[in-house]
């Protein structure tokens, strides 16, 4: 597993990878990180995907403003997650508050 930096403006979204190929992005609960994925990544990851875990402004190493942002705010978050990966076109998959930004980012993508 590797940990990058995504930095879009002010704001940096630390990034939990691993894998190689196809990518697909899991998207965390409200309030919730990208460890609650962590029990899944060893199933999901291999030579053909590749698992990009962004954690939320305000989780781990992740900042930016927190006031004055809606669900096109962090879906444009993920859509630099997936441009700066350089894989491609990436599956997005959300749990619970996940799923609004992935609706989110599909009208901005």
């Amino acid at each position: 597993m590797t940990r990058t930096i995504v930095t879009r403006g002010d704001v940096q979204i630390e990034v939990l990878a691993q894998g190689q190929g196809h990518p697909i992005v899991l998207l965390p609960s409200l309030g919730r990180g990208a460890s609650d994925f962590r029990r899944d990544r060893g199933t999901a990851c291999g030579r053909l995907l590749s698992l990009l875990r962004p954690e939320p402004r305000g989780i781990g190493a992740s900042r930016g403003p927190m006031t004055g942002i809606d669900l096109h705010t962090y879906a444009a978050d993920i859509a630099a997650v997936i441009e700066q990966d350089g894989s491609g076109p990436a599956f997005v998959v959300g749990h619970a508050f996940g799923i609004a930004w992935r609706a989110c980012w599909r009208s901005i993508a």
